[in-house]
């Protein structure tokens, strides 16, 4: 989850709900829900009062439409499409791919949204990892053409990439200081955060569903992802509907 002491933490009277029910949720560490929920309303409304709030929006639909550009790669062209392994000791070559799958969608970070969306890359690649062909392939060094990923594993990273946003953003600015505060273990606060990437993801529909329940088996799911990617960006900070692009084309 990265270090809170660094970025500022969310304030002014929109985060005040916030805040409280944090202190509630520190004297019930594992009831996370009250404290999760009152975070992403909050979230919600400060992003409703100013969209380019901690340039977060911005950098969530960006990260997005590389993510769903460097999964592409992985789904055509498997390995080669993202970094040479063969010079790098078998050991690290775990550790090289979650670097250079990072780099590829993140960049670098200057602004808060963007080291939320860095370090949710981060989890996206290690997750990927735990698909045991996909890390077999990578300790070997495995570069040949078949793709790395299917679809199915293509539109779950894709989901849990916002979902991990929010998380990331919420856990490191706000959740974290509290928990450090109370000096709370590290359990309950696995637990909050894990419920926040929960909450996110069950209300996103991921390019996979929209491919099927729409109508648009003919189309790739990384046509149907791009287009989906500024409006499930929307939908994971709760901020609504502006134009299905799924339910119109």
């Amino acid at each position: 989850m990265g270090t809170s002491a660094a970025l500022p933490g969310p304030s002014g009277e929109i985060w005040t709900s916030a805040w409280r029910a944090g202190r509630r949720w520190a004297r019930s560490p594992e009831k996370p829900d009250e404290f999760g929920e009152e975070c992403l309303r909050s979230l919600r409304a400060a992003l409703k009062t100013n969209p380019d709030a901690f340039g977060l929006l911005r950098a969530t639909t960006h990260g997005g439409i590389e993510l769903v550009d460097a999964l592409d790669g992985l789904r055509r062209a498997g390995l080669a499409s993202l970094v040479d392994l063969e010079t790098v000791e078998a050991e690290q070559r775990p550790a090289r791919f979650v670097q250079a799958f990072t780099d590829r969608v993140a960049g670098d970070a200057a602004r808060v949204g963007e080291f939320a969306v860095r370090r949710s890359v981060v989890d996206c690649a290690e997750a990927l990892l735990t698909q045991p062909d996909i890390r077999r392939r990578v300790q070997t060094a495995d570069s040949g053409p078949e793709p790395l990923i299917s679809d199915e594993t293509f539109c779950r990273i894709y989901t849990l990439f916002f979902g991990q946003v929010v998380a990331e953003f919420l856990g490191s600015l706000l959740m974290a200081k509290v928990a450090l505060v109370a000096s709370l273990p590290l359990g309950p606060f696995a637990l909050l955060v894990g419920w926040v990437v929960r909450r996110v993801t069950a209300g996103i529909l991921s390019p996979c569903e929209v491919q099927g329940e729409f109508g648009r088996q003919g189309e790739s799911i990384t046509e149907v992802a791009r287009e989906l990617v500024t409006q499930t960006a929307r939908e994971a900070f709760g901020l609504g509907v502006e134009e299905s692009v799924a339910v119109a084309t």
